[in-house]
């Protein structure tokens, strides 16, 4: 029951189909370019809390990924002993995925917001999960660049500056996230797209570097902001 939950928290669409002759969980999700992916998803327990190759019978999950017409199988338990599993998973292009490591996805998910568009590369063997961590860590970085952002342009508004992302990238090139200059404007164009006045554009020139800003109304933005989450929730 975990993983289906899981999944179905994450917004993809999971059923169990337990029974003589099929595996545990059916996934299913749109990717990228709208056209609809399947995964099924084998959930192993064992006394010992290690999955061997002894556990899974790939002539068993071949039969279900063929009759569910899948294109993805992964294998989750709570971890995986012996290179023979391994090595099955790598030629059967499974993806082999711990209870530890789904849970880290699942929390990633609810906090950065991580679409199943995106989630469902984890089941691109063998080294989706891997990209997907790269994915969370850069989509985490660019929420901590615009925490900075906000807090550069705070404590500038005390003295009435405005700055710029040239500035940014300068004053905060010693700081533990030294954020490039690309990667502020990234920020700057993602406040512009929101219309919320979070920044106000004091100087526009036509080197956006050294376009100058100085904080809006911020707390408000992110009050309609999650206003505005909540709504969309309770409608789904």
């Amino acid at each position: 029951m975990y993983i289906e939950s899981a999944f179905r928290h994450m917004g993809f669409r999971a059923q169990r189909i337990s029974g003589s002759g099929d595996t545990d969980i059916l996934v299913q999700w749109y990717d990228g370019n709208g056209s609809l992916r399947t995964a099924i998803v084998d959930g192993k327990s064992t006394a010992s809390g290690r999955v061997t190759h002894n556990n899974v019978s790939d002539v068993a999950i071949d039969t279900h990924k063929e009759k569910r017409s899948a294109e993805y199988v992964a294998i989750i338990g709570p971890a995986f002993g012996g290179d023979t599993i391994k090595n099955m998973a790598k030629r059967k292009q499974w993806a082999l995925i711990t209870a530890d490591e789904l849970g880290q996805v699942v929390s990633s998910v609810e906090a950065l917001g991580l679409r199943p568009a995106d989630v469902g590369m984890l089941f691109e063997a063998p080294d989706g999960l891997s990209r997907l961590a790269g994915l969370i860590d850069t989509r985490q970085r660019e929420l901590d660049i615009l925490s900075l952002v906000i807090s550069r342009l705070k404590t500038e508004s005390e003295t009435e500056e405005a700055v710029s992302a040239r500035d940014v990238s300068l004053i905060e090139r010693g700081s533990p996230l030294a954020p490039n200059i690309d990667e502020l404007l990234d920020t700057f164009r993602l406040f512009d797209r929101l219309d919320l006045d979070i920044v106000r554009s004091i100087e526009d020139v036509q080197d956006p570097r050294y376009a100058t800003y100085r904080i809006g109304d911020a707390r408000s933005a992110a009050k309609r902001l999650r206003a505005i989450a909540t709504s969309i929730e309770r409608g789904l």
